[in-house]
């Protein structure tokens, strides 16, 4: 009998965990994951009244479906790591990830051996997209004649939603939290993707 329920146990196959990971805000993280699979992120934080230094990076991979996105993250630098699920969030590893701009004075070594992020918001962020213009106006409909009186600045980050004709429907997370949405022209704002260089 116990050889029997020995061979059974051997023959049972456990499914891969899949990573779990769905767009949101993870505390000072934006990430945006498109229908294929396509994760994107950004990461600020700031310390101090000035807010600055300013630890700031981007990166880029693939949901395999295998537990673990390996990604691309670059800021001045490139650097290699892996995002995955957690009980309240992800955990971020990028080792030499202090050499991204500011990090060493704002998230310290922890990013090297991995740091927890607790999910904040749930979002349907299909990637993300930075401001190319010093001002880019926002429109409550994809209308040239539906412009508001906000907009976002030149390297502003923010969730993209949908795309409609010339117009491009974000969602941009301010500093306190409070989320702006809106159509922007989607000229004035540039799909964040890695670099030529990463892509090899």
């Amino acid at each position: 009998m116990k050889k029997f329920l020995a061979c059974i146990i051997g023959m049972v196959t456990f499914p891969v965990m899949a990573s779990d990971i769905s767009a949101g805000i993870y505390d000072s993280l934006l990430i945006a994951k498109s229908k294929s699979g396509d994760i994107s992120g950004y990461y600020q934080e700031s310390i101090g009244r000035d807010s600055d230094p300013t630890c700031s990076f981007y990166f880029y991979g693939h949901d395999n479906q295998r537990g673990t996105i390996l990604i691309n993250s670059w800021s001045s630098v490139q650097k290699s790591g892996y995002i995955k699920s957690s009980d309240t969030g992800v955990v971020l590893k990028i080792p030499g990830g202090t050499e991204h701009d500011g990090c060493i004075n704002v998230i310290g070594p922890q990013i090297n051996t991995g740091i927890n992020l607790k999910k904040i918001k749930s979002t349907n962020w299909q990637s993300l997209a930075t401001a190319i213009k010093e001002k880019v106006y926002i429109y409550s409909l994809p209308n040239r004649e539906a412009r508001r009186k906000g907009w976002i600045v030149q390297q502003d980050v923010a969730g993209v939603v949908e795309q409609k004709g010339d117009f491009t429907n974000i969602q941009y997370v301010a500093e306190s939290g409070k989320v702006t949405e809106g159509w922007v022209i989607t000229s004035d704002i540039e799909i964040v993707l890695p670099t030529g260089s990463l892509n090899n």
